[in-house]
């Protein structure tokens, strides 16, 4: 059916209405509508307070690895971003384990609570194993007595007992049975009898007057539930509340640890920033690397290096022994020193230090 105009001036007015935003502001705070986490994109989208740690993390890293080029500002910022990244996953996960330690014990017992519920609202599809389950906690055993309960409470009503199918069948579910087991049970028998169906009765009982019949066979449903009340009653008993007091003090302990999707997805994210921030690092030494500049010092640096390994294999010079004062020196005659000239020997006569003989006569 086509809209009539009046629709179709109302649709006018209602679009004219949500435009959505129109200023800078508004429209900044709507690009991150739907934004969860920020933790899996590219590093274009990022939460104002991330933007600012990595913005400032930046200026520290470019004051320290002094980028030479474009490239290597990029990787600077990318390694930036990881580092940014990485933090705020183990900020997150910290806060949640906080968070869970700090309502573990409410969480415990709230668990508790809705494994009872799930198991008791579930006893019809597998009645063994949930009311077996059921049994083995105090609370599994307070939920059965309050059952029983109940059907003790329909079974007594002032104005008119009511005892259907739904309360026969809720009986045998409490013992971990169903309705169609065989043999039939005592509940069973007295269910149809109470029903009319007498077929299952001893024939002293079956002899009864209607009444008496009546009376006998709601007498044997009480008789049952109140039986089932004090055996439960008595295994309630039997729960240690010690342990239960510890496992419930233990609950903080074990929130320590998430196994919960969400926290595997966590960790994740913080292992992949750590990969990237890594990565980033190497690439940005590879391009200083092949950076003409940076080559050049890095092969002096690498001179120098080599340089102190090779001076490693040259053991150091000994150092002098110094031993006992030996006291003080006698002091001979002066020695000359360099420069000074020698004190001259005293002239001797011609001849002086050779043998003296006759003397020769001339002719």
């Amino acid at each position: 059916m086509p809209a009539s105009d009046a629709q179709l001036a109302a649709n006018r007015r209602n679009a004219a209405l949500s435009t959505g935003p129109r200023t800078a502001e508004g429209k900044a705070r709507s690009r991150a509508n739907a934004l969860k986490h920020g933790l899996t994109g590219g590093g274009v989208i990022l939460a104002e307070e991330d933007a600012d740690g990595v913005d400032r993390l930046e200026a520290e890293l470019v004051g320290d690895l002094r980028p030479s080029g474009p490239m290597a500002r990029l990787l600077v910022r990318r390694i930036a971003v990881s580092a940014v990244r990485m933090d705020r996953c183990v900020d997150q996960e910290s806060a949640a384990i906080s968070a869970d330690v700090r309502h573990a014990g409410a969480d415990h017992d709230d668990r508790r609570r809705a494994d009872v519920e799930k198991m008791f609202d579930w006893i019809a599809a597998e009645p063994a194993t949930h009311a077996r389950r059921l049994r083995a906690t105090p609370e599994g055993v307070d939920r059965l007595i309050r059952a029983w309960l109940d059907l003790g409470t329909d079974l007594d009503h002032p104005d008119r007992p009511r005892w259907d199918f739904s309360h026969w069948q809720r009986l045998e579910n409490l013992t971990g049975r169903r309705p169609e087991d065989f043999p039939l049970s005592d509940a069973g028998i007295v269910s149809k009898a109470y029903w009319g169906d007498e077929s299952y009765l001893d024939p002293e009982q079956a002899r009864l007057d209607p009444a008496e019949k009546r009376a006998w066979i709601k007498d044997q449903l009480v008789a049952i539930i109140a039986a089932e009340v004090r055996a439960l009653g008595a295994l309630r008993e039997t729960f240690d509340p010690e342990l239960a007091a510890a496992d419930r003090d233990e609950a903080g302990r074990r929130a320590l640890f998430d196994p919960s999707r969400d926290a595997i997805l966590a960790r994740k994210y913080e292992a992949a920033a750590e990969r990237g921030m890594y990565r980033a690092l190497r690439e940005f030494r590879q391009v200083e690397k092949e950076t003409p500049g940076r080559r050049a010092a890095a092969e002096a640096d690498s001179e120098v290096e080599a340089l102190g390994r090779l001076a490693s294999f040259f053991p150091p010079a000994p150092a002098p022994a110094i031993g006992p004062d030996p006291g003080p020196r006698p002091v001979g005659p002066a020695r000359p020193t360099v420069g000074t000239p020698a004190p001259a020997s005293p002239a001797r006569p011609l001849g002086a230090g050779r043998d003296a003989g006759p003397a020769r006569r001339r002719n």
